[in-house]
């Protein structure tokens, strides 16, 4: 710096860009869109019920002074294990990634993958859900929720970088490949539940 020049603070981050740099991962170059509050109670919730039924339905239940019939403790461990399962596929891994002009969106049982440039709006939907509309389909996106306070602070951080991603894009043609959806009932997090609830389950038969 010479003389002449004057000094001058070092600008700081929009809170929009901030927010795009909190959700980038800086080696594969990928966004993460998801709702955090959701992402973390559906996996507490999730993990939680699998160690409150290993602790108040074990096998003693069975033989304490006042136990359980069997038949009770299979209705109430199935009772725990169905919200334990759907508060983890619901509310623990739907999400929204960005890469290279392709968002991919999870959602509880299926997966779409679209290119930006075939997105023609994104909208709030019902209850909190919004929608990527391609061709003329809503795609609903589960991972982005949007909460009563968000609507009332203008939305999302989430919703505002991927309202920008899509405004990024040079052009608006159809890439003529619209949307591809799959099945994605099976991943590695839910794998990981259902081995734990496998495993209670095998304590009543070896313990």
């Amino acid at each position: 710096m010479t003389g002449e020049e004057k000094w001058r603070p070092r600008s700081l981050p929009s809170p929009l860009e901030q927010a795009r740099l909190d959700r980038l991962n800086p080696r594969t170059g990928e966004l993460q869109l998801r709702n955090g509050s959701n992402m973390f109670c559906g996996h507490v919730l999730a993990w939680g019920l699998v160690g409150a039924a290993a602790l108040g339905l074990n096998k003693s239940i069975l033989t304490d002074s006042d136990p359980m019939t069997p038949a009770e403790v299979l209705a109430y461990a199935t009772g725990i294990f169905l919200v334990s399962v759907t508060a983890l596929c619901v509310l623990g891994r739907p999400y929204v990634t960005v890469r290279e002009g392709t968002a991919l969106v999870r959602n509880p049982l299926r997966t779409y993958r679209v290119q930006l440039a075939d997105v023609e709006s994104l909208k709030s939907g019902f209850w909190g859900f919004p929608q990527l509309i391609v061709a003329g389909r809503g795609i609903r996106v589960m991972g982005l929720e949007e909460t009563t306070l968000d609507y009332l602070a203008g939305g999302s951080d989430d919703m505002a970088v991927l309202h920008t991603e899509l405004g990024k894009q040079p052009s608006k043609t159809p890439s003529t490949q619209g949307i591809r959806a799959r099945w994605a009932i099976m991943d590695r997090g839910l794998a990981l539940l259902l081995a734990a609830w496998a495993a209670y389950a095998l304590s009543f038969l070896i313990l």
